[in-house]
């Protein structure tokens, strides 16, 4: 029995040791966040709008050259923007498709599995012979 106490006391002496080093190691570390927050980067500012252009008369074709290419860009960066969002929005289509048919599938188990339960519980009804 005198045995069996010594034992039990070290075992308790050793938890205790092992409880109080835990404590004291993580008193040092740093708190760990509950949840981790992600900024979004700011958006970026919008584009300067162009500059306007002013011609004299003997400068007029360079100027509106200058101003034809730069509509050109212009229109060629709203093209290729709305091309990127129809590519966005046809994704966003394809999703939905996906969404409901996933949804029709998971309708179609439900109403079998609703069935199999009437079944079974007409079957446990039913008087038995």
């Amino acid at each position: 029995m005198q045995k069996r106490q010594v034992l039990i006391g070290i075992i308790a002496a050793v938890v205790l040791l092992a409880a109080g080093g835990f404590w004291w190691f993580t008193q040092g570390a740093a708190p760990v966040e509950d949840e981790t927050v992600v900024m979004a980067p700011p958006p970026a500012p919008p584009a300067p709008p162009p500059a306007p252009v002013v011609a004299d008369d003997a400068t007029k074709a360079p100027a509106e050259s200058d101003a034809v290419a730069l509509s050109e860009e212009e229109l060629d960066r709203v093209k290729a923007e709305a091309d990127e969002l129809a590519a966005r929005a046809a994704d966003l289509e394809e999703q939905v498709r996906d969404g409901e048919m996933i949804l029709d599938a998971q309708a179609k188990q439900i109403a079998k599995l609703e069935a199999e339960l009437k079944k079974a519980k007409a079957d446990t009804k039913a008087p038995k012979k």
